[in-house]
């Protein structure tokens, strides 16, 4: 008992001590602090200090489209802005705008018997945005692609308005845009027409180890809706996902947002509805429909009702303008909003948004160039592409040409940007390239890249884009390269271009027509796969009839592991030649052996007048 008395007592001191000790510190402070605002007092105000300080801050401004719906998916009209709670990352926010555009009378839900039109919709105004509705066929969860095609024209046949815009997109090794957006809805119906009939779409093997690329062709698809101003509705026909053991929410919540930032809400269709019984079920599909604000179609045979709900649901939209202070760069942040003291009300909206900094929308903003460069075709662009020669394994080199306009030649090196890809018909990517332009590699003003691609036909887009440049410019051409003959001597060329080495693999081909004036040489090759005897003649080229070279010349084609090419060089004087085309010939005598021979057609473009 002693003790603790002791300690209690020792404790006491103590804090009696400090309390002594702050005293004294602080009375000379207060009376030195009392000196200085007398002082203060007594002298006149001084004038402010200006500095070349300023102070920034990042304020942006993010549109959230959502849909009011009662329990039976009703709309709701009549809200305003004291009626909802908005929280970004789990706090309360205040509301900057609320933009409405919805009709006074409740629009009912799209039920069975949707070709009737057994809701009512109000009549279209002039001065009213166009509604963009866009359909997206996922070939890779599609199994009665014929049906399915068919029920969605039957949808915009009857369904359509004169203030609608469509756009047609499919999914499959990659993204295709089949039908730019347009209003004339007998274009969209000639695009379904000609799906229906196009091997290139259907023939494919469309199947992935998992479902990591289809996620990411979705996150493509948004990323061309970004392009395109206002809201949209991506109504995608699709099917169960297949479950791969992995966890896809990082792709979720990428989608979702995205999905905001562009303004485009999906609306995913089970087309297994049209079969009996299923392996997985549409868990993945809901899951896209409920994050990106949208709304699932399934368990029908009635696909086209999701063109219905679409139509109906974009006669009535919330626009909530949130004013973002505190700006987190390319991080999705979580939005939700709830309708006050009315739980049976249904905000449908994305989960989450995202600001994108400027670099990652250029970016964003060229690889959505290089996937549907249609959106972004310049005249000033011309891609070309040429087969130089073959190579093991049943591959032709093949040379990428791109003559560069002339604000992209003479700028400083790193100012531009060239890439693209080089794609199958399906959409396959074969061949990617990336390259900063500089000046001093390009032969006469073009760029060029090589690829080695087998027999098929090939689409290639070229995108170039530039810091400070609001949008890129692109271009895509589609090439058929051929198959290579295993017996014999083949020619390969004429190839028109300019040389940039002694090998043909560096030959450079030209795109279009070449002007009056310029250079030019023709590359032409008689080349080999075989291992046989050797292959003795004589090769002649001539243009317009007129030989090149004054005669033949001798050909000596000796068997090689790898194959082998004879090249031949001709230059051409276009200054000589008239605008219009022209033709140069090849004829090729095997001794002991069968005349082989080949041709190509050179433009000459119209002069200048001086």
């Amino acid at each position: 008992m002693s003790n603790v008395r002791y300690g209690r007592r020792v404790a006491n001191c103590l804090q009696i001590g400090w309390l002594v000790f702050l005293l004294a510190i602080a009375t000379p402070v207060t009376l030195a602090q009392d000196a200085v605002s007398s002082a203060d007092d007594s002298a006149e105000p001084s004038e402010p200090i200006e500095t070349d300080l300023r102070e920034n801050v990042d304020v942006q401004l993010i549109l959230i489209d959502a849909v009011i719906m009662d329990n039976d998916f009703n709309t709701v009209p009549d809200l305003k802005r004291e009626d909802f709670k908005l929280y970004i990352d789990g706090r309360k926010k205040p509301i900057h705008s609320l933009d409405i555009s919805c009709p006074e009378q409740v629009m009912v839900d799209p039920k069975g018997g949707w070709e009737e039109r057994d809701w009512s919709l109000p009549p279209v105004s002039k001065d009213e945005p166009l509604r963009k509705i866009v359909l997206a066929f996922d070939y890779a969860h599609i199994d009665r692609h014929p049906i399915v095609i068919e029920q969605a024209r039957n949808a915009v046949e009857k369904l359509h308005t004169g203030n609608e815009e469509q756009m047609i997109l499919t999914l499959s090794n990659g993204i295709r845009v089949e039908q730019a957006p347009t209003q004339d809805h007998t274009e969209v119906l000639a695009t379904l027409d000609r799906m229906l009939e196009d091997p290139k779409l259907f023939a494919g093997n469309h199947s992935n180890l998992t479902e990591w690329p289809s996620f990411e062709r979705i996150e493509n698809v948004l990323d061309v809706m970004a392009t395109m101003e206002g809201r949209k509705i991506l109504i995608l026909f699709s099917g169960p996902f297949n479950f791969d053991g992995f966890t896809h929410d990082p792709a979720f919540r990428r989608i979702s947002a995205m999905a905001a930032r562009s303004r485009t809400q999906i609306y995913p269709v089970d087309t297994q509805g049209l079969t009996i019984g299923g392996n997985w079920g549409p868990e993945t599909l809901r899951r896209l429909a409920v994050e990106t604000g949208g709304r699932l179609t399934a368990r029908t045979n009635d696909l086209g009702l999701a063109y219905a709900r679409a139509q109906r649901d974009f006669y009535c939209v919330y626009t909530f303008g949130i004013i973002d202070r505190n700006i987190k760069w390319d991080h999705e942040r979580r939005v939700s909003i709830h309708v006050r003291g009315r739980d049976f009300l249904r905000a449908h909206h994305p989960d989450f948004y995202v600001v994108r900094s400027p670099e990652k929308k250029r970016e964003a903003i060229a690889r959505t160039a290089a996937m549907a460069p249609e959106l972004f075709a310049n005249a000033d662009l011309d891609a070309g592409a040429a087969v130089i020669d073959p190579v093991v394994g049943r591959r032709w080199r093949t040379v990428l040409s791109v003559p560069l306009p002339e604000q992209v030649r003479n700028a400083e090196k790193g100012t531009w940007t060239i890439r693209g890809l080089v794609r199958s018909e399906t959409g396959a990517t074969y061949h990617e390239f990336e390259d900063e332009v500089d000046a001093e590699a390009l032969v006469a003003g073009n760029w060029f890249d090589t690829a080695k691609l087998r027999e098929g036909v090939y689409r290639a887009s070229v995108v170039l884009s530039a810091e400070g440049k609001a949008e890129p410019i692109a271009d895509a051409v589609e090439f058929r390269i051929p198959s290579i003959p295993h017996e014999g001597p083949f020619v390969v060329g004429p190839v028109f271009g300019w040389r940039n080495g002694d090998r043909a693999r560096d030959f450079v081909p030209l795109t279009g027509p070449i002007a009056p004036g310029r250079p030019l040489t023709a590359l032409t090759q008689v080349c080999r796969i075989d291992r046989q005897e050797p292959y003795l003649g004589r090769v002649e080229r001539r243009l317009n009839g007129t030989s090149l070279t004054g005669g033949a010349q001798p050909l000596v084609l000796n068997p090689a592991r790898r194959g082998a090419c004879q090249s031949f060089y001709d230059e051409i004087d276009t200054s000589k030649l008239a605008p219009g085309s022209h033709t140069v010939a090849v004829d090729v005598s095997i001794t002991d052996g069968v005349p082989i021979s080949s041709e190509a057609e050179l433009t000459v473009g119209s002069r200048n007048p001086s």
